[in-house]
């Protein structure tokens, strides 16, 4: 198969074209402004900019990983027009090129938690369950422009009659993350290991559901070969931890003692402090589908940001 996969060099694209270049038979073509890391004979770089109206490529492409995307909230606050230009513009041209090159199927990867934007909880426990038949109302710029992204998404694959999924994400962690977007786990766990303060915008008490990366790849990878009636699927684990949990599970994992400053929110992120994404969906197309226990894949992400920043020690 011709795999094709945007933001192949990324944070979630590393993992993904790892995963898929394991079958020898499968050929993988990486879109990026970033060299990948990974070098084996089925996998191709391919420098583009899916920002640039003029995206080509000289070979077949069966199916499109669409992952390239400005992913961070605040950063779309402070620089608008960036954001609309990497997720609207680049989500325009790369459908444009699957429907000059025949594409058979289409994933597009969007955002579980900033899509939705304020919901009213409905459930006695005060969490807000997100299905993805809620309405939709982004506030910030990066829910907005990847929700909108979505609705092109549907438009021009259903026109041209190329099969598509959209997955929505919860909060993905695990190794591979670049810690300058300041994820909550890695930003927790790099600070520890510095002896640096954490600063918590809100109390601490917000919820959100937590999804290891290797566990994105495997449902990504199972999902996209199926051919499904439902075409939105919130992907995540469906389990609900604070930022007050997290602190709690690693102080009491590495026995240690987390610095901690909070903060105000910020205006235009997501105020429900519950938010937990609902994936009955998910579990009806994967019945088997079972996930990483957070205190795993923490460890393991530690693991990782000691090996690869800091040396073993």
């Amino acid at each position: 198969m011709d795999i094709l996969i945007t933001g192949g060099s990324g944070f979630i694209g590393q993992h993904l074209v790892e995963e898929l270049s394991k079958d020898q038979n499968n050929h993988v073509f990486i879109f990026d402004k970033q060299n990948s890391e990974i070098k084996k004979n089925n996998v191709h770089y391919l420098y583009q900019d899916i920002s640039s109206e003029h995206l080509y490529c000289i070979h077949n492409i069966d199916i499109i990983y669409h992952l390239a995307a400005q992913s961070n909230v605040r950063t779309s606050i402070v620089e608008p027009y960036k954001d609309f230009q990497n997720n609207l513009i680049g989500t325009f041209n790369v459908l444009q090129l699957a429907i000059r090159k025949n594409v058979k199927k289409f994933i597009y990867t969007s955002t579980g938690g900033a899509r939705y934007g304020e919901c009213v909880s409905t459930s006695l426990s005060g969490i807000t369950y997100l299905s993805e038949d809620m309405q939709c109302n982004p506030k910030s710029p990066y829910g907005i422009s990847k929700y909108c992204a979505e609705k092109y998404v549907k438009y021009f694959c259903e026109k041209h009659d190329i099969d598509y999924q959209i997955y929505c994400f919860g909060n993905v962690y695990g190794p591979g993350e670049n810690l300058k977007q300041n994820r909550i786990i890695p930003t927790l766990l790099n600070n520890m290991i510095n002896h640096e303060t954490t600063k918590i915008y809100g109390d601490g008490e917000q919820i959100r559901d937590y999804i290891y990366v290797k566990d994105i790849i495997k449902i990504a990878t199972i999902l996209s070969q199926k051919k499904t009636k439902n075409k939105i699927f919130n992907i995540g684990s469906g389990s609900n931890y604070s930022i007050n949990n997290l602190i709690q599970i690693i102080n009491k994992n590495f026995n240690c003692k987390l610095l901690i400053e909070y903060h105000p929110t910020i205006n235009e992120e997501v105020k429900n402090t519950n938010i937990v994404l609902d994936i009955s969906r998910l579990k009806k197309e994967i019945p088997t589908l079972k996930l990483q226990k957070i205190e795993e894949g923490i460890q393991q992400t530690y693991n990782w940001i000691l090996e690869q920043n800091y040396g073993k020690r």
